[in-house]
């Protein structure tokens, strides 16, 4: 490849990939306590005249990824292999004229459960699921189970005994869910306070 396509693949605020080898970092003291800090590396003839051609003084910007050799390059940068759309299909489908078999649905797993349970309890037994402001931040009516289900959502787990009362605490207070935050104290003031907040109750709940 030419330097004239090299430079040419390197415009102004674009990404250009490259290899170098054998880096080596750099350090030189400077008059008045200054210093400065350089990495030299070997690069192609090619690549070395397509940077030539970037005008001095600016700024360069990139993402640094290290390798042990070619291998090791080719076996990160391999792409995973992709799920057949059509697996099952041909087995389900046959072709002997019969009544085609609808396709298994996979296996749910169901959730587990996480050492909570009695926190999120006593909340619902104070009513945070009918506060309005909760509501207004979760972006639900309330109505049903909504409010359980948009809170798994927003702190992406499929449980909400795997949150901790710190952790909600911590987001109702950056929300400034006062409201919330008072029946959650009233909450934990119901199955042991503070003990139960670092978990030596939660623990003894798990293992029961």
């Amino acid at each position: 490849m030419s330097s004239e396509k090299l430079s040419a693949m390197i415009p102004k605020g674009q990404p250009f990939e490259f290899e170098g080898l054998d880096v080596r970092p750099g350090f030189r003291a400077n008059d008045g306590g200054a210093h400065t800090y350089t990495a030299n590396f070997m690069i192609t003839e090619e690549m070395w005249n397509a940077i030539k051609t970037i005008p001095r003084h600016r700024m360069i910007k990139g993402i640094l990824l290290w390798y042990d050799d070619d291998a090791d390059l080719a076996r990160d940068a391999k792409p995973a292999a992709e799920p057949d759309p059509f697996a099952g299909v041909a087995e389900a489908y046959p072709d002997d004229g019969g009544p085609a078999r609808p396709l298994p649905l996979p296996p749910k797993e169901p959730p587990t459960k996480g050492p909570w349970s009695a926190f999120w309890r006593e909340c619902y037994a104070h009513g945070i699921q009918n506060v309005p402001a909760l509501h207004k931040e979760l972006g639900c009516n309330g109505m049903g189970d909504s409010v359980r289900l948009k809170l798994r959502e927003r702190f992406k787990e499929d449980s909400l005994t795997k949150v901790s009362p710190d952790r909600f605490q911590a987001w109702c207070a950056t929300k400034r869910l006062q409201e919330v935050l008072a029946l959650t104290e009233q909450a934990l003031s119901k199955i042991g306070g503070i003990e139960y907040k670092w978990g030596k109750k939660a623990r003894k709940e798990d293992a029961a």
